[in-house]
């Protein structure tokens, strides 16, 4: 969506990791810096946290295009 438009790609950052090395959970946040969006998703993998996050940014990625509509 953000390539279609011309758009810088999201910026993914660990913010935390908590918990017991058998039982990790993953803060990451995950930020559009140019449409001013950022969002943060937890899981127990960075990769199913930045996809949690992910997920966030796009609805308010979303939301921002249809309002310019």
């Amino acid at each position: 969506l953000l390539q279609g438009r011309n758009h810088a790609l999201p910026l993914y950052e660990l913010v935390g990791a908590s918990g017991e090395d058998h039982a990790r959970v993953f803060e990451v946040a995950c930020r559009v810096d140019e449409l001013g969006v950022c969002a943060q998703g937890s899981a127990t993998s960075r990769r199913a946290a930045e996809q949690a996050a992910a997920e966030r940014v796009l609805l308010d990625v979303q939301r921002k295009f249809d309002d310019q509509i």
